[in-house]
């Protein structure tokens, strides 16, 4: 799967702050990778914490749908084994886990954990801003001449 598109991982978190706030970094990154502008990562674990998280916050129907759609068209890996790497809150592993199986280029989360580590083995960790910042609108910026 080497597309050349930037391979991202989203935390949970960043679907909640979608679903409450469709004007948010994570709305928009949301949107970018719905529109195949990046390739997203998940496992199945991640993926079933997502729907179960939405569906606890009693998440729209027309929402869940649209993270039902960006599932589908996102890259599964598989976690054979997964690394104990974050000890203070070991339910961000299957995050850094999942980076790191599918490569991907970016983690993006507002976890404080996750955060603190910076980068892990190639993958940039970053608050959702962030993400847009360094990756799309640099990328949207006409060069100098």
């Amino acid at each position: 799967m080497s597309s050349g598109k930037t391979k991202v991982v989203l935390d949970t978190n960043a679907f909640i702050a979608a679903y409450y706030n469709p004007n948010s970094a994570s709305a928009q990154i949301i949107d970018l990778c719905r529109r195949g502008k990046c390739q997203v990562v998940f496992s199945p674990s991640l993926r079933k914490e997502v729907e179960l998280i939405l569906k606890q916050v009693k998440a729209r129907k027309e929402f869940q749908a649209v993270v039902r759609a960006f599932f589908r068209d996102a890259h599964m890996v598989r976690i054979t084994r997964e690394i104990p790497l974050i000890m203070e809150d070991p339910d961000d592993n299957k995050f850094l886990n999942c980076a790191l199986r599918g490569k991907a280029d970016y983690l993006v989360t507002s976890d404080r954990h996750l955060l603190k580590l910076g980068e892990y083995l190639g993958t940039k960790i970053c608050k959702p801003s962030q993400f847009l910042s360094h990756v799309f609108l640099k990328r949207s910026r006409p060069k100098d001449n």
